[in-house]
């Protein structure tokens, strides 16, 4: 089958939506497919970069449009593309925000329904429109309305086959706007570097603790809520924990920090700040921690591709924010290795390890055949 990929971003390490289609593409590649990736408001160059790229052994043809690239630019170049490569199918690959900075790419159906040759079309929902809350502001109301007429817009211009989002949380609110999708999970975005029948025997010890935190810090208003939980732990089982922070923190990584420092201040709370690391590195890391810390809510925990990595590895995965009644519900992938009260360590186990990137290509696979 030949497959067309069209995302917002291609940069490697930077966009987690690209680092997924370069991921996807070469295990189709492997399974004898024909891919190609095509970033379409790619904001980390500013000329248009055609080239073929070697990853995970495998060469993958991938053309980069810069953010600044006039749209019949685009898709002049497309158009010859799709003419001489003649895809089965297309897929978008969308978050709102990838093709417009304020999360209206209003314009983006009618390009892509220009676009001749492009097969079928299917579409993968990273994220829809942002979600409703009881907070929110008119005008995010108003936000949220134009980023679901949006979506509707460019679904019914691209007359899309199959429609794939990440989450039963999203499956939802899709269907509340009359849109029906399938599920297609996330495989994680950190690959398993040891063979994965290697077991691994590192042994648990409730009182001495190895943590490990990769990714974004959490917002502001969730800080408290992870320091106090580790605070409690420590006090009431005299325990001490190593918390191993790696990965880019973003605008909150500071505060996070300093607020644990302070709230854990008189228990023995030991916080490691190792920045950035390879992918080797933090498959590692993994291996070599009791846990993980997510920082999502349980319904979101499965679009979060750190989260699944340490699912993978086997890691057990400490949810902090949740609440009782849809903790387990929303657990798919390995709810046995999720927990929210951090006291359960201590009943629970390393798994073995369990890729999935081939099991879902494959689905995705079936899904369009």
């Amino acid at each position: 089958m030949k497959i067309i990929f069209f995302c917002g971003s291609l940069e490697p390490g930077r966009d987690g939506v690209g680092d997924y289609c370069r991921s996807m593409a070469a295990e189709l590649i492997k399974l004898g497919n024909a891919v190609k990736l095509v970033a379409l408001n790619d904001r980390y160059i500013e000329d248009t970069l055609d080239q073929n790229e070697k990853f995970n052994n495998v060469q993958i043809d991938i053309l980069r449009f810069s953010h600044r690239e006039r749209s019949k630019i685009l898709l002049e170049i497309i158009n010859k593309l799709t003419n001489n490569f003649q895809p089965d199918y297309s897929s978008l690959q969308y978050v709102p925000y990838a093709y417009h900075i304020k999360g209206l790419p209003i314009s983006l159906g009618r390009f892509l329904s220009k676009i001749k040759n492009a097969g079928k079309w299917q579409a993968m929902i990273h994220e829809p429109f942002i979600e409703a809350s009881k907070h929110q502001t008119i005008k995010e109301k108003f936000l949220r309305q134009l980023q679901i007429i949006c979506l509707r817009s460019i679904l019914k211009k691209i007359r899309a086959e199959v429609i794939h989002t990440s989450i039963p949380f999203y499956m939802d609110r899709l269907a509340e706007q009359g849109i029906n999708s399938k599920l297609l999970s996330l495989f994680g975005n950190i690959k398993i570097v040891v063979d994965i029948n290697t077991a691994n025997t590192r042994k648990i010890d409730p009182s001495h603790l190895k943590a490990i935190y990769f990714g974004s810090a959490p917002e502001e208003a969730r800080q408290s809520i992870f320091a106090e939980k580790i605070r409690i732990y420590c006090e009431e089982n005299n325990a001490a924990i190593e918390i191993l922070i790696c990965g880019k923190n973003g605008p909150h990584g500071g505060r996070f920090i300093s607020e644990i420092e302070n709230i854990c201040r008189d228990v023995s709370c030991k916080i490691l700040l190792l920045g950035e690391k390879n992918e080797s590195e933090i498959s590692n890391l993994f291996m070599k921690s009791d846990f993980g810390i997510s920082r999502n809510s349980p319904e979101f925990v499965e679009k979060s591709g750190s989260s699944i990595s340490m699912l993978e590895h086997g890691l057990p995965l400490w949810i902090p924010i949740t609440r009782a009644d849809t903790f387990f519900s929303n657990l798919k992938f390995r709810p046995e290795l999720c927990f929210e009260n951090l006291s359960a360590i201590s009943q629970i186990s390393r798994g073995s390890m369990c890729p999935q990137l081939s099991k879902i290509t494959k689905q995705f696979l079936n899904d369009i055949s």
